[in-house]
């Protein structure tokens, strides 16, 4: 039962949120002007009567008060009246309330009115009653016939229905199409991720599928694959995955370890064939080769030097927003797969190149999760002590704290920061940023009065000015406010590591 009610929820909201043919048009300027003029005279809200919306409203609230003592027959009919009284209303009444009014009801307001289960299976016999839909203006008696198939959990029905309304969308105009493919995503999602039936669940997958190889994709830029080899096995499997790998879908979801494991290995086979990057599958620790391939083939090549200075502008602006998330994520997990692999030189050479392309590289907690459950917390450890002994102004630090306090090697990563603080021959801002390393990383060791101390130390000798000024800073954060000077001026450690970790 809760199944189908689950089923029913993304069908009911795509279908009823639909424009039918009855919904009246917006009405011109004269149109309006002139019933401004005939309500002039009426500004007394209590002589106005309600309007239909607020009576609809009204009485959805009374159906649902009365709807379990109702025979199932005659609640499976009063709900459908007052669906098709909802379909009537206005366009302007479904979004504007009178004065002193409640809102308009909505779809979701008659989907939490649905009659008790008790009165499903006269609902959908009532709704297969009525005219069978036959065009795309028929959009709502579509999804009130899915809709009721989807409560008594006629599946079989279900997809029938869904596969003639998408033969209807691939006859119509593609802005048609476009405006109403909404409803065919949510049925077809929710199929696949309630059916057991092992044919329907490739049914669906097929329709992601051949959507997205067509030109006119109804909406299927993002494939979400369920857990395929689980469902049908890995020979089964294979072809359909395969072609999700190459199709021109931008956005590619794949469910299940061992499903995502065949995607990664049949990656590696076909990706000079890709049209878009699958950086998504690169986020294991198993994907080094995937990375490098996936790099290799969509190698992005730097661009000519801007001519003039506004081109420059807009380049470094460009950059500043980087790679996406999953390419971000995938950078990480290819970083640790390195380490895990013993390949440190390799690591530190990625590691150094990633801070110096566009944009922020930051280790991503996900990947330096995976990498512990490896067991290979200790190499991460070494290997950050190390790349930043050579390279101090990586940025890298925090999260060289962190690994370091797992794996109790605290004192060397501050006998580092502090060596490295101390440091004669960094640039006043450089010099400053690592010192602020240096608090953090002996509030991280729970050195909390010697980061104090240290943080002091750093207020007071650091030359800020205040923003307008324009005079350099000798470290990167700004004045200290007398409110933070006042909180400096305590000595209490919980309060300060509240306020500085």
């Amino acid at each position: 039962m809760r199944s189908s009610y689950l089923l029913a929820v993304p069908v009911a909201m795509s279908c009823l949120t639909a424009a039918g043919p009855a919904a009246e048009p917006l009405r011109g300027a004269a149109d309006v002007l002139k019933r401004a003029a005939e309500q002039s005279g009426k500004t007394d809200p209590a002589t106005k009567p309600p309007s239909d919306s607020a009576k609809l409203r009204a009485d959805l609230t009374n159906f649902t008060t009365r709807a379990a003592s109702l025979a199932p027959a005659a609640a499976a009919r009063e709900w459908l009246e007052l669906g098709d009284r909802f379909a009537r209303l206005p366009m302007q009444a479904r979004f504007g309330a009178g004065r002193g009014e409640e809102p308009p009801p909505q779809a979701q307001d008659l989907l939490m009115a649905l009659p008790p289960p008790a009165a499903w299976d006269e609902l959908a016999k009532a709704i297969a009653a009525r005219r069978a839909p036959s065009t795309l203006e028929d959009t709502r008696e579509f999804g009130l016939r899915m809709l009721g198939q989807a409560l008594t959990g006629d599946l079989t029905e279900l997809a029938r229905q869904a596969s003639a309304f998408e033969a209807l969308l691939l006859k119509a105009k593609r802005d048609e199409a476009m405006g109403l493919v909404h409803v065919f995503r949510a049925l077809d999602e929710a199929l696949l991720a309630l059916s057991d039936d092992r044919k329907a669940i490739l049914t669906g997958v097929e329709r992601q599928l051949t959507a997205a190889e067509r030109d006119r994709d109804l909406g299927y830029s993002s494939i979400s694959l369920p857990d395929l080899v689980g469902i049908v096995g890995q020979e089964d499997a294979t072809p359909y995955v395969r072609r999700a790998l190459l199709s021109k879908a931008s956005n590619l979801s794949i469910e299940g370890k061992a499903t995502q494991a065949l995607a990664r290995q049949l990656a590696l086979a076909v990706v000079n064939e890709m049209k878009v990057p699958r950086w998504g599958l690169a986020e294991s620790l198993d994907a080094l080769e995937l990375y490098e391939a996936l790099e290799k083939k969509f190698a992005q090549t730097k661009p000519a030097k801007s001519a003039n200075a506004a081109d420059a502008l807009a380049d470094l602006e460009n950059s500043r927003f980087g790679d996406g998330y999953e390419k971000q994520l995938a950078k990480t997990y290819y970083l640790m797969a390195l380490i895990v692999r013993g390949r440190t030189v390799d690591a530190a050479q990625f590691a150094r190149r990633a801070t110096e392309e566009g944009g922020e590289f930051q280790v991503e907690s996900a990947a330096v999760a995976a990498l512990e459950r490896a067991g290979s917390t200790a190499a991460l450890d070494t290997f950050l002590h190390d790349l930043l002994a050579q390279t101090p102004e990586l940025p890298y630090w925090e999260t060289y704290f962190s690994v370091a306090a797992r794996t109790g090697n605290t004192d060397r990563m501050l006998t580092l920061a502090r060596t490295v603080a101390a440091k004669p021959d960094l640039a006043g801002e450089k010099s400053g940023s690592i010192r602020e390393n240096l608090y953090r990383a002996l509030l991280a060791a729970d050195q909390v009065e010697e980061g104090v101390k240290e943080l002091r130390a750093l207020l007071a000798t650091a030359t800020c000015s205040k923003s307008r000024s324009g005079s350099p800073k000798a470290w990167p954060l700004p004045c200290p406010s007398r409110t933070q000077t006042r909180i400096l001026a305590t000595n209490t450690p919980m309060l300060t590591r509240r306020v500085f970790s």
